[in-house]
């Protein structure tokens, strides 16, 4: 993974110990990478582990990340679930995202449950649900406030909402 500044390559990044691949991209943004870096010159993004994920082979787990000074630092993942992905930065170096939060997938989802995540500190905290078993968290402001989505009891229905860090 690199950075592009000012028409000029920086330095690889790096990876995750022993994978093979990291990227500051979000899903959600459709690899657009916005949100991804900020101003304290710090970016998240989500890579590789060198571990096939039991839900999705051939494919390698793969987990959240902060990146730092030359540092990559594995935000890991909610409870005892496999891969996390970070959606946004903001300029305290607070990330969200959205991590599995089981490692086998969900009789009626046919896949593990997600729920999204706020990363502080190298602390990764579980933001929870409006009642159904999935949510998402999408960017996250200076104050901390973090928008976001999550499914309602049945899972059939989506709304939109607001968590605050006041943890």
């Amino acid at each position: 993974m690199f950075i592009w500044k000012n028409g000029l390559e920086v330095p690889d990044l790096g990876t995750l110990p022993g994978g093979t691949d990291a990227g500051i991209f979000s899903i959600i943004a459709f690899g657009a990478g916005t949100g991804l870096i900020n101003n304290s010159h710090q970016a998240a993004g989500t890579a590789d582990l060198p571990r096939v994920d039991p839900n999705n082979v051939p494919f390698a787990i793969s987990h959240a990340f902060l990146w730092r000074k030359g540092l990559i630092r594995d935000l890991g993942t909610l409870h005892d679930g496999n891969n996390s992905d970070a959606n946004a930065i903001n300029d305290k170096g607070q990330v969200v995202g959205v991590s599995e939060t089981t490692p086998s997938p969900d009789p009626e989802l046919n896949f593990p449950p997600v729920h999204g995540f706020f990363g502080d500190h190298g602390v990764m905290r579980d933001l929870h649900t409006l009642g159904g078993k999935l949510s998402w968290a999408l960017g996250v402001n200076n104050q901390g406030q973090i928008a976001g989505v999550s499914t309602l009891p049945g899972d059939l229905l989506v709304e939109a909402l607001l968590w605050t860090t006041e943890f």
